[in-house]
């Protein structure tokens, strides 16, 4: 993520919202970005000036967000720079040169912030159907139509997401080799851009901020999912697998780390293409030739014996002794293994207690849960006046047992998000990659369903 402004103290203070309001949407949980706030206002408040440009970048893939700070005395921004609101600037539009060029005979700075995200869930998807043409004008509904067809059968939207993107891979890739007169990508800069290519077709603004042998960058100005996209990340799985499935052809691996996102409030979306993985926890890996080979082109996603529970609670912390047997009774139903069985239930007691500690105005609350070949996902659902978690610190959670419920449900779970305003109810969405014991015999329906045909079975509750 970058910024550039000019070093006057008004547009420093307003990139210090920019940069923090970004942190927030990103971290986790959020409440523990005002240690970083604290920071970021003392590295710009290094280099307020009467003249010049502050260029701020953030950088999450080493783990921990780094945030370097440079200066240059020229106000004059490389032609084509767009301006955006609030006096923010984005530089990096296929400018990276001139404008490191600018910067670079200024001061540096870099900083260590203390936040950290919610560790990307791993989803295994299909390999892609090469004979399945999905044109780039069809994808989006292609996509609609799956995640449409998962619920009804209770399937995990991450897992359908990943499906429908890495479907459409074969098609991209031929597409690309028939416009480049039958030539095949052969590193990360010609995958993004047999990516950008494939995707503006289907109504997107993608372009190539910057791209070498082993890493390219890939941003977005307009989703092709449109408006309803904000607030639904998962959407953005299926972008991730498109351009992972095709990157990892090139390498036999690679990682894709989704840095900003338009579903989250973003105003841009930016990808990170990187064929050398470097193991980042930020990260979704992609293998080729991936785990699952599938005959056809049906899915994981669309396959296979699943289990989908729906629970309505009364709000009384009684029920969540209820709620955390009952989940505890189906994940041994179908092999979970004990350790992530009980991440998952303590995980859920957690959320549930948020809800009716907090949350209230309401006689129940929902509990709604997904268990698919490989996930977990569930969702604490209050529909009263609910809580601001942004508000929450680390500091408070030391104290206040809602700040201590939501730091370790971000340590038992893979990915914690959340719905949540006050007098607007909350929704606590949980989401767990499991391991399970093979000879369980409900898992062995579901192995077998998986891999020999169309849903055979289906249990809903």
């Amino acid at each position: 993520m970058d910024w550039v402004f000019s070093a006057q103290e008004r547009s420093v203070a307003a990139g210090q919202l920019l940069i923090t309001g970004h942190l927030r949407r990103h971290a986790a949980p959020p409440g523990t970005v005002q240690f970083a706030d604290r920071i970021v206002a003392q590295a710009l408040a290094s280099v307020i000036a009467d003249d010049g440009l502050v260029w701020a970048r953030l950088d999450w893939e080493k783990g921990q967000p780094i945030l370097t700070v440079r200066t240059a005395p020229d106000r004059a921004l490389p032609t084509g720079t767009e301006a955006l609101g609030g006096g923010r600037m984005w530089a990096l539009d296929e400018q990276v040169d001139d404008v490191r060029q600018m910067f670079s005979l200024g001061v540096a700075a870099e900083y260590a912030l203390p936040v950290s995200r919610s560790r990307e869930v791993l989803v295994d998807p299909p390999a892609p159907d090469e004979f399945r043409t999905v044109s780039p004008a069809d994808f989006v509904g292609t996509v609609a139509a799956t995640l449409v067809q998962q619920e009804g059968i209770g399937a995990s939207v991450l897992e359908a997401t990943t499906a429908a993107g890495a479907s459409a891979a074969g098609a991209a890739w031929r597409e690309y080799s028939e416009e480049h007169g039958g030539a095949e990508p052969s590193n990360a800069k010609e995958i993004a851009q047999a990516f950008v290519e494939y995707y503006n077709k289907s109504g997107g603004d993608f372009f190539i901020v910057e791209a070498s042998e082993r890493r390219a960058v890939v941003g977005n100005r307009k989703c092709p999912f449109g408006p309803a996209v904000v607030g639904q990340p998962s959407m953005c799985r299926a972008t991730a697998a498109l351009l992972g499935s095709l990157a990892a052809r090139v390498s036999g691996k690679a990682e894709i780390a989704l840095d900003e996102a338009i579903a989250v409030g973003d105003p841009r979306c930016r990808a990170v293409v990187n064929l050398d993985p470097i193991g980042s926890q930020w990260a979704q890996r992609f293998d080729w030739p991936p785990a699952v080979v599938l005959s056809g082109a049906q899915s994981p996603a669309a396959r296979g014996f699943r289990v989908s529970l729906s629970l309505q609670l009364p709000r009384d912390l009684v029920s969540i002794a209820l709620l955390r047997h009952l989940i505890g009774v189906l994940l041994a139903e179908v092999g979970v293994v004990d350790e992530d069985s009980g991440d998952v239930e303590l995980a859920v007691s957690e959320a549930a207690a948020n809800v009716v500690d907090h949350a209230g105005g309401e006689d129940a609350y929902e509990v709604a849960i997904t268990l698919g070949p490989t996930l977990a996902e569930l969702r604490v659902i209050d529909l009263g006046r609910g809580f601001d978690h942004t508000n929450l610190s680390l500091a408070g959670a030391l104290d206040d047992e809602r700040g201590r419920g939501l730091l370790l449900m971000n340590a038992l779970v893979d990915n914690v998000g959340f719905d949540s305003a006050p007098e607007q109810g909350t929704v606590v969405h949980l989401v767990k990659r499991l391991h399970f014991d093979d000879t369980n015999p409900s898992r062995r329906m579901m192995l077998a369903a998986l891999n020999e045909g169309p849903d055979s079975y289906g249990v809903a509750g």
